[in-house]
């Protein structure tokens, strides 16, 4: 939906006409930031350990030893963008 709505606020920008996604309600609450130490409200009062979480370095090394094609897209697409699993393997299957 932001792209979309994204791609009306570009095209009201050129010419006369209106966002129709402007009255639209969000199915899911927006994402929102969450810093160190803080619980969001949207998880259910659990929160990622910083340690499960791996570095920058321990992630391109993960991309350097997968298999080319699906797999090291999968990864790469992961680290680039937050994409759960869920939403990883819908994109391998469609």
């Amino acid at each position: 939906m932001r792209i979309t709505s994204a791609v009306f606020r570009l095209a009201i920008k050129h010419c006369e006409c209106s966002n129709p996604l402007d009255n639209v309600e969000r199915a899911t609450p927006a994402a929102e930031e969450i810093r160190p130490g803080e619980v969001s409200a949207h998880d259910g009062g659990e929160s990622t350990d910083p340690d499960s979480v791996l570095s920058p370095i321990e992630t391109q090394k993960l991309i350097g030893v997968s298999r080319p094609a699906l797999e090291r897209a999968l990864f790469e697409t992961a680290y680039l963008t937050g994409a759960r699993e869920d939403e990883l393997l819908a994109y391998s299957s469609a």
